[in-house]
């Protein structure tokens, strides 16, 4: 079933839908974040399939910041972690605007946005010492 395009792009939809019951949603964040975990990296040298196509994985990484951050903490969290699975194989060449983008939010001045930004900063850093 994960093998279907806009799988995960409907994930991160229903991890949005506010008028969804939470535990639905949180749901949704948790296997988004596995399944981004099982399908996202590609293994040239082993000639591993690209199990996420091209379209899929802009709109993911289009969309995934703003929604993480406008999140609830528990999905917040979740997608902090995907996003740190994703920038471990994109980030900086596939990615180049992921640093931009997250400082541009701190100029919110949101505390539970900035929060979210910093986790996801540390844990991107974390994946690429």
């Amino acid at each position: 079933m994960d093998a279907q395009p806009n799988f995960g792009c409907v994930l991160l939809m229903l991890s949005k839908k506010e008028d969804l019951e939470m535990h639905i949603r949180v749901s949704a964040s948790i296997i988004f974040k596995n399944y981004i975990k099982r399908n996202w990296a590609i293994n040239e040298d082993e000639q591993i399939v690209n199990k996420i196509n091209e379209q899929d994985r802009l709109a993911i990484k289009s969309s995934i910041i703003d929604l993480m951050l406008s999140s609830p903490e528990q999905i917040q969290r979740q997608l902090s972690d995907a996003i740190s699975i994703i920038s471990k194989e994109d980030f900086p060449d596939k990615w180049p605007n992921l640093l931009s983008g997250m400082v541009e939010q701190l100029k919110s001045g949101d505390f539970h946005i900035i929060n979210g930004v910093l986790r996801t900063a540390h844990s991107v850093s974390y994946t690429h010492l």
